[in-house]
């Protein structure tokens, strides 16, 4: 997005060789990717987290075995040139050489203006004196270990986003689209284009230098090749001006990146001369407002069913997008990643935005069917874990405003911010907890609400029938539309009482293997092979521990799998159901006892009559 550094940091920009500083998608008109292409889109991702990964494991001071010599130079130069040292770094190899600022050096090979040092390896240079030239090696020792709170956060997020990316990749089901698209995210991952730990080492390091750029200033490619996809699966259109404007792009992009590298690697100066910015922003923002372009192009076309969840995917890599530009401020501004400036708080803003609203999109809207179960729990212990780490973060930056004399002269200014931090966490914990819920889960919130609405209702049925059907409807409203039906115990297995559909069976043997596993097991089945073909659950009717009956239903018809808190809530409502259709039974029962007793009691008097106005028999 910016030059020589991703969002919002990267390694230092100057050339040194110190390293101390609802409803699914319709489906696609193209056929689904193959798998070996999904299992290299994720090896693709792991690359870019573990790029990141070790930008935090640097951030929160933890050893690299990356070492330094000291020395800083102005960026324009080239590495082909004598460069004036602007700063050398105290207790360095290059102070204990006898270097000073305004020394005039170049390294003797062009790409060591670039790569990094392990501790201990040597490194020629060649400095310029009034006699002459002459040779100089230093052996790098121990960089420095920092500790950047604001590096933590940031990499944090571009990891969350590469790992989402991944998950989409996986459960892609090979759609075109979505691997492009989770491919964009995935890049977010790498925080800079320099390679890291035994990357820099020997031969591997030109390779993957290559590599790191190439995945570092592709992503706006990425993201305009899956807006394209998309397009084409909403609307079946790829026009020609969309086409000759990716490949454009990707002969300018491939281009410009392919002579800057050049120049990198052989030391001269690059396309642009000192102006690096032109050379590798342009393109990148061009890309991002085409794919842009492209997004809102689908989103128009979609179905008005889909449109809402297309317009949330077209905010949520909007504001990704936004991030950019605020990127771009904070490099124009002096590259100051460090401080907490209105332009780095708006980019930690409107990335984290992004990625949130993305995560809404998939959690609530389903732009992207990820067919598996989003436990509460996990969600719920996730977001305690980022608010603690947030109210952490506020502390720091209180401990960081209150003079340090005044905090260490009165030690209940620190006791008074963590007592209000420990009180304030409750009441936002709750709030934002209930934003989650009504965010994320209100339509799994409302659907069980009808469901045990309906269980408390249904007490108040007079007729078995009644209740079977509605209990029938009911299931199948839960589950989207699934197809449900209803069997009663016989002497010959389970019959058909209500519901069905043609994938289900009309009727149960007795000894059927789903027949056995409800009676010794006694509980819902998912997944199991037991069950007859056509059914994704069984749920038991149990009195006094005897099975009575079972509901079937089939898959939903979104193909979205049957979450654990659903299975064992419809489980409940079964178990309930078939509570009430015994208790409607004996009460049936017993009013066909009592009738048939006053039937007895009619025709017993009858009797009496009869004989007692019979004549007597001589």
């Amino acid at each position: 997005m910016a030059p020589r550094c991703r969002l919002p940091f990267a390694e230092p920009a100057m050339p040194t060789d110190t390293v101390d500083a609802p409803p699914a998608l319709p489906a696609a008109v193209e056929r689904p990717l193959r798998p070996i292409w999904i299992w290299l889109a994720l090896i693709f991702t792991a690359l870019c987290v573990i790029q990141g990964g070790h930008q935090l494991w640097r951030s929160a001071g933890l050893p690299t075995g990356l070492g330094r010599t000291g020395i800083s130079w102005e960026q324009s130069c080239a590495s082909t040139e004598f460069c004036p040292i602007i700063r050398i770094a105290p207790g360095s190899p290059a102070e204990r050489a006898g270097l000073q600022p305004g020394d005039r050096l170049r390294p003797e090979n062009p790409i060591d203006q670039w790569r990094g040092l392990w501790v201990g390896e040597t490194r020629p240079y060649i400095q310029q004196t009034a006699s002459g030239e002459r040779p100089l090696i230093l052996t790098a020792d121990k960089a420095t270990a920092f500790f950047f709170p604001q590096y933590i956060v940031s990499s944090l997020t571009l990891m969350l986003a590469g790992l989402m990316g991944g998950l989409v990749i996986a459960r892609s089901q090979g759609r075109r689209a979505l691997v492009l698209i989770g491919l964009a995210y995935a890049s977010f991952a790498i925080t800079g284009q320099w390679p890291r730990m035994w990357q820099s080492t020997g031969l591997w390091f030109v390779p993957f230098y290559v590599v790191l750029n190439v995945i570092y200033y592709g992503s706006p490619l990425l993201f305009l090749a899956g807006a394209r996809a998309l397009r084409k699966e909403v609307s079946g259109r790829d026009t020609l001006g969309i086409r000759l404007g990716f490949w454009g792009l990707v002969a300018v992009q491939g281009t410009t990146l392919a002579w800057q590298l050049h120049a990198e690697m052989t030391g001269r100066t690059g396309l642009f001369g000192e102006n690096v910015f032109l050379a590798y922003a342009l393109p990148v923002f061009i890309g991002y407002v085409l794919a842009a372009a492209v997004l809102a192009m689908a989103w128009r076309e979609s179905a008005p069913e889909h449109r809402s969840r297309y317009g949330i995917m077209l905010v949520a890599i909007g504001c990704t997008f936004l991030a950019g530009v605020f990127d771009m401020g904070i490099l124009l501004t002096g590259n100051d990643y460090l401080s907490l400036s209105p332009l780095l708080i708006s980019w930690y803003v409107a990335f984290l935005a992004g990625t949130a609203l993305f995560g809404y999109a998939i959690l609530r809207h389903r732009v992207i069917d990820l067919g598996f179960a989003v436990n509460r729990t996990l969600v719920y212990g996730v977001l305690s874990t980022v608010l603690l780490f947030g109210f952490w973060f506020c502390e720091w930056g209180l401990e960081e405003i209150i003079p340090a004399e005044t905090r260490e002269a009165n030690i209940l200014i620190s006791a008074g911010i963590a007592f209000v931090i420990f009180l304030t966490f409750h009441h936002v914990r709750d709030w934002v907890e209930k934003a989650i819920e009504h965010l994320f889960f209100r339509t799994w919130r409302d659907n069980d609400a009808r469901l045990k609405r309906f269980l408390r209702e249904a007490a108040f049925v007079t007729r078995p029938e009644a209740l079977r059907d509605a209990a029938v409807a009911e299931f199948s409203r839960f589950g989207q539309g699934a197809a449900v039906a209803f069997y009663e115990v016989d002497a010959d297995g389970m019959a058909l009482i209500a519901g069905g559909s043609p994938d289900l069976p009309e009727r149960l043997a007795v000894d059927a293997q789903v027949m056995v596993r409800l009676r010794a097991g006694r509980e819902a089945l998912q997944d199991d092979p037991a069950l007859p073909e056509g059914a994704a659950l069984a749920l038991p009717t149990l009195y006094r521990n005897e099975l009575t009956g079972a509901f079937l239903l089939s898959a939903k018809p979104d193909e979205a799998v049957w979450r654990p808190d659903e299975k064992a809530l419809l489980a409940e409502a079964a178990l309930r159901i078939g509570l009430d259709l015994h208790a409607l039974a004996v009460e049936a029962l017993k009013a066909e006892k009592a009738r048939e007793s006053q039937r007895a009691d009619i025709l017993a008097a009858e009797l009496r009559q009869a004989l007692a106005g019979r004549p007597a028999v001589a």
